[in-house]
């Protein structure tokens, strides 16, 4: 009798596998959408950045710009950890804002806690009596930006020079 094991060397089992498994939300789809065509076609780009507040609750924008997307990524996924990837965008683009924006942000001490496990749907956050200094950190590229480990340079020495523009429109 042949059994599901025999396929796969018994590494996927009741829908358990070792291959990540990727998962967008709606939203990120709509605002990365929105992002993406921003510039060419605002009204289009408002329609989804609206379809994500609409379901959210909140009031619909009129109007919409890079900063707006920016600012409802940033609380559409607030407690999901995504604010960094949204941070190495924006330092990509505009270095200066990134760091400006982080460096003036308060990373005093401060607790949260959820109204209910699981499924919360609010957050309070507790700045203990105690210790209420703020406290602010220098961003700077060296935040952002990893140096290439020494064995991939001495295997290939051609990463030390700098990044050569290439003409993507050549041969078109």
């Amino acid at each position: 009798m042949w059994s599901a094991t025999e396929d796969n060397d018994g590494k996927v089992v009741q829908q358990g596998t070792e291959i990540n498994t990727y998962i967008l939300r709606l939203a990120d789809v709509y605002l990365t959408y929105a992002e993406a065509i921003l510039d060419k076609n605002p009204a289009e780009a408002l329609k989804y950045v609206n379809l994500v507040r609409q379901r959210a609750g909140v009031n619909s924008l009129t109007s919409v710009t890079w900063q707006d997307v920016f600012e409802e990524r940033i609380k559409e996924f607030a407690m999901e950890g995504q604010a960094w990837y949204e941070f190495t965008k924006l330092e990509y683009y505009d270095p200066a804002k990134a760091y400006s924006i982080l460096s003036t942000q308060d990373r005093g001490t401060f607790r949260i806690y959820a109204d209910q496990i699981p499924d919360p749907t609010l957050w309070e956050i507790e700045i203990p009596a105690d210790d209420t200094t703020p406290r602010f950190f220098p961003v700077n590229e060296s935040n952002f930006k990893i140096p290439i480990p020494s064995s991939e340079l001495a295997r290939a020495p051609n990463l030390r020079k700098p990044a050569v523009p290439y003409d993507f429109s050549a041969g078109n």
